[in-house]
């Protein structure tokens, strides 16, 4: 993760009220718990000594000493253009109360009570089961698609690895899973969405012998494949798609990428989703089929931090293969 802050930010933070149980949160997971971001400033290195040694800001105190890295004299503008991580944050002066991209989250000491709620680990409703079940409290349930407004955050990249995302014997995996979430999920920004899905090309054509109109592929991932981006096409007009299909050889063969018979995932700019049976949550009929939990991890707690590293780190290894393994990959795009 990068973390910006601007020179006046850490200054009008401390006169707001700490005591406050949504600022207090905000100060113990950005500030005095986090761990293994990179930090930017617009401040000079030499005003930085001057905060730490004469006015011995606490802010600034806490942020240089667990960063892995420094950069001084950085504007703003250079931070939100530079494309090198999706993953960051913006702490600024409470004149900026807007930022030219939608895909930035942003804090301010004017703000923070009406933003951080919303990844507050005060929330209950980080891990939960997906149920239609209503004796259980809308927020003790995931029950819709709908339901990601609840985690609504600025968004500009999905990465998604299931290896069934694709399997379509009725027509649920895509016209009732997979793109009633992307179309939720894109709404989260106002410009373009990239989309990146990662998934297993034998498990993508699996009801081969059905010769019904709803199945007209028969064994053939490239028919398949177009018909996704025909629905696509159909849906979405700030969406950019890719999929990368990767024979199973190639896991046989890497024993980095033995785990993703098993885990499936989707990430974006700031949060983490996993669900063990995966996100064909819903069938036919959009009835649930078992209640395997859903789970939020928020890249801002320091609860999170292994497994979003560690989960950040197979995406890589995963963009690595369909970048360099043409063997073993077909990329798709639109």
């Amino acid at each position: 993760m990068l973390i910006f802050i601007d020179d006046k930010f850490s200054k009008e933070i401390l006169k707001i009220d700490h005591n406050h149980k949504i600022v207090e949160d905000f100060i113990t997971q950005i500030f005095i718990k986090s761990k293994g971001y990179n930090l930017v400033t617009s401040i000079t290195e030499l005003e930085i000594e001057n905060l730490l040694v004469k006015i011995q800001d606490p802010i600034i105190r806490l942020l240089i000493d667990d960063c892995k890295s420094i950069e001084y004299e950085t504007s703003i503008n250079k931070v939100i253009n530079d494309d090198s991580s999706i993953h960051k944050i913006l702490l600024v002066n409470n004149s900026i109360t807007k930022i030219n991209n939608t895909s930035i989250e942003y804090f301010n000491s004017q703000n923070i009570k009406d933003k951080w709620i919303n990844y507050s680990t005060w929330r209950i409703d980080y891990s939960i089961p997906t149920s239609h079940n209503y004796e259980l409290d809308p927020e003790e349930r995931f029950s819709d698609w709908n339901n990601l407004s609840r985690y609504n955050h600025p968004i500009s990249d999905i990465y998604i690895y299931d290896k069934f995302l694709l399997v379509d014997t009725k027509n649920e995996s895509i016209k009732n899973n997979l793109i009633p979430m992307l179309s939720k999920l894109s709404t989260f920004s106002d410009n373009g969405v990239k989309i990146k899905i990662f998934t297993l090309e034998e498990h993508i054509c699996t009801d081969h012998k059905n010769k019904s109109k709803t199945y007209p592929f028969e064994k053939n991932t490239d028919k398949k494949i177009k018909y996704i981006f025909d629905q696509f096409k159909k849906q979405f007009d700030n969406i950019n798609l890719s999929i990368c299909v990767i024979s199973y050889k190639a896991l046989c063969e890497n024993r980095d990428f033995f785990w993703l018979e098993h885990d499936r995932m989707l990430m974006t700019n700031y949060y983490l989703i996993e669900r063990g049976k995966g996100f064909n949550i819903f069938n036919k009929d959009f009835d649930i089929l078992d209640t395997s939990k859903i789970t939020f991890d928020y890249i801002f707690h320091r609860s999170n931090y292994a497994n979003f590293f560690l989960k950040r780190e197979y995406i890589d290894k995963l963009i690595h293969l369909s970048d360099s393994e043409p063997n073993y990959v077909s990329n798709y795009s639109f």
